[in-house]
């Protein structure tokens, strides 16, 4: 789980540099219309229309994802910005 929360974290630092919590919560908000996660993606469509495409773990489910996009918002909100010691720790 802690790999997942990291590349979730890094997939939101890239894909909203300015706000990636606004990333985080669009990906909880997602309605999955193709959970295939070969390949390590998972594709989903937003409420608002907006296809998601997540790098995930081979065999990663949707369950996974929505665990590890919380935990990843909860290392947000702490203050730990990126997959350091710190956030290694925190998510212990």
């Amino acid at each position: 789980m802690k790999i997942l929360v990291s590349i979730l974290l890094r997939q939101a630092r890239n894909n909203n540099p300015g706000n990636p919590r606004t990333w985080l919560e669009d990906l909880q908000s997602t309605k999955w219309t193709d959970v295939s996660a070969q390949n390590g993606q998972i594709v989903g469509t937003a409420l608002n229309g907006k296809s998601i495409t997540i790098q995930a773990l081979p065999g990663a489910s949707i369950a996974d994802i929505l665990t590890a996009s919380e935990l990843a918002l909860q290392t947000l909100e702490a203050g730990l910005t990126g997959p350091s010691n710190e956030t290694r720790a925190f998510l212990r």
